[in-house]
């Protein structure tokens, strides 16, 4: 028969164990919780790295864990791994913060764009600067310039200078917008194509858009209809001819908004 002595080393052996595990059980679960709290208290999403008791490391989300068999994490792409509780020595969180909103909603922008003015029977191009500023997401009010021009030819090229407001519809970095502008332009004649008078006009632009993110710098895309009044005079030998043209215009553009 084994000694008495031997018997009580091997109960203490037992019971020492049977303690570790159940710290180890406890300190599992109560990593879990605060990972589990802390998911759903922030604004932030939680990862998990599991320490493996070999020493090597798993870093994914915790998609379920059970006290008495294991965790079970996704590793991305599909790829779902679940870890028996022999191997697994501790977890950790992660802490991923999300992408900041770096928009400057209030406070002084500036904005420079470039777009085709495309028409049933002619087209040409337009830029653009306008200086903004903004009270809210919602409301930015700009003043600023450009050169379009209507047709791809000479001798219809203008000077609009304009008023716009533009609002931005999301809190967030890439954001649809809607924008507006109207103003006068400035026409100046041309007598290689035998321009004698030029008359600018009333413009009004309307369109809407959509903001990307680059780091610090936002970019944008945008489409609208822009309608410019303009007349000229023009001569052709001794007859004298004049256009009272209403330009109607689809523009599509890009800018750069700092």
């Amino acid at each position: 028969m084994p000694h008495p002595c031997i018997k009580k080393l091997k109960r203490a052996t037992i019971a020492k164990n049977c303690i570790m595990k159940s710290i180890k059980c406890l300190l599992l679960i109560l990593c879990s919780f605060i990972i589990c709290s802390t998911a759903y208290a922030q604004d932030t999403s939680d990862d998990v790295i599991i320490i493996l008791e070999n020493g090597h490391k798993i870093h994914g989300k915790l998609l379920h864990y059970d006290p008495l068999k294991g965790a079970k994490i996704s590793m991305g792409h599909g790829n779902e791994v679940f870890l028996d509780l022999k191997m697994i020595k501790r977890l950790e969180t992660v802490r991923v913060v999300e992408t900041p909103y770096r928009f400057k909603e209030k406070g002084f922008m500036s904005h420079a764009g470039i777009s085709i003015l495309n028409g049933s029977t002619h087209s040409g191009f337009s830029l653009n600067y306008e200086g903004m500023w903004g009270f809210h997401r919602l409301l930015s009010l700009g003043m600023g310039f450009g050169v379009d021009n209507y047709y791809s030819s000479e001798g219809y090229n203008i000077m609009p200078t304009f008023i716009s407001v533009r609002s931005y519809l999301r809190a967030q970095d890439k954001t649809p917008f809607l924008y507006a502008r109207t103003g006068y332009a400035w026409a100046f004649k041309d007598a290689d194509v035998g321009q004698v008078e030029a008359d600018g006009g009333l413009m009004w632009n309307i369109g809407a858009g959509f903001r990307l993110a680059s780091g610090d710098t936002m970019f944008n895309i945008y489409s609208g209809i822009k309608v410019q009044k303009s007349d000229y005079l023009r001569t052709s030998g001794e007859v004298r001819i004049s256009d009272d043209i209403l330009f109607k215009r689809v523009e599509i553009g890009c800018g750069i908004l700092f």
